[in-house]
């Protein structure tokens, strides 16, 4: 999520509106249980690039009935 002047995209698909976030939709199932999603993000202020990473591991919950 960005500024209310700031135009965010994700994976050069940009978000609703500046201001507002992008954001992905996952349809994920019990094999999916366990994996890592990469995230990378670049801003650029003035010429000079900031960077920034994150990862993250999904952890899906469900029910045996």
């Amino acid at each position: 999520m960005a500024g209310a002047r700031v135009q965010v995209t994700l994976d050069g698909v940009p978000a609703a509106a500046p201001g507002q976030p992008a954001q992905l939709q996952l349809n994920a199932t019990e094999s999916d249980d366990g994996r890592s999603f990469f995230c990378s993000a670049t801003l650029e202020v003035d010429g000079e690039f900031l960077h920034r990473n994150s990862s993250v591991q999904l952890r899906v919950l469900w029910s045996q009935n």
